[in-house]
């Protein structure tokens, strides 16, 4: 099912030293990978001291239609390539264009770890698999910034 707010959104995937690309986009699925461990303390009425953060292991499934455009950046022989090649994406999806209303999601270097594809109502997509992976600086896997 498409959300119909994610309509009209700008979709653009990079393949490290390539060109940007917008592809026909069909599903995009994104789980933040966060696993979280309570400190017990039985000095608490609660029996909790805190909950805090162990480990972050985030990934993303974007669907696109496969194609083969002569203009595209990134075909279908290139996306087997950048598997094989472990060449980093950055996928970004920008939704809106109006100073106030704009969210963009980033994942800067996403690793492309597998591509599966479908059949979706008599036209063939392409799933691609990423494991959502940090930069150079902490905490930079992925960014949601509004403006």
């Amino acid at each position: 099912m498409l959300f119909r707010s994610f309509l009209g959104v700008n979709m653009q995937i990079t393949p490290s030293g390539g060109s940007a690309y917008t592809p026909v986009g069909s599903t995009f699925s994104f789980d933040a990978g966060t696993s979280f461990e309570t400190v017990e303390n039985f000095n608490s009425a609660t029996g909790i001291e805190a909950i805090i953060h162990i480990d972050r292991n985030p990934s993303m499934t974007v669907s696109i239609a496969q194609d083969n455009y002569a203009s595209a950046a990134l075909t279908y022989a290139n996306i087997f390539a950048n598997i094989f090649a472990q060449t980093t994406h950055n996928v970004t999806f920008t939704l809106g264009s109006t100073n106030g209303n704009i969210a963009t999601f980033t994942a800067p270097t996403a690793q492309l770890v597998d591509a599966q594809p479908r059949l979706n109502g008599g036209h063939r997509n392409i799933d691609l698999m990423y494991k959502v992976q940090g930069g150079s600086s902490a905490e930079s896997e992925y960014s949601i910034v509004t403006t």
